[in-house]
């Protein structure tokens, strides 16, 4: 979560992203088949693209975002 930090991203809006309408990509090969971009909003309507792992059992984590 610090790079959500570094790039002024509460863990609520990255959660929000997750609930509201998203569009979701492969993340880059290097990254591994897990990794996956999501472009989204929070609820308060600020667009946001993270980076995040598919942890399986609908569990993902979180690697960094930052404001579209």
């Amino acid at each position: 979560m610090d790079h959500l930090w570094q790039h002024r991203i509460h863990p609520e809006e990255a959660e929000q992203v997750f609930f509201n309408p998203y569009v979701i990509t492969p993340n880059k090969k290097k990254h591994g088949p897990k990794r996956f971009r999501i472009d989204g909003s929070a609820d308060a309507g600020r667009k946001l693209r993270l980076i995040f792992e598919d942890m399986s059992g609908q569990v993902a984590r979180v690697i960094t975002g930052w404001e579209l």
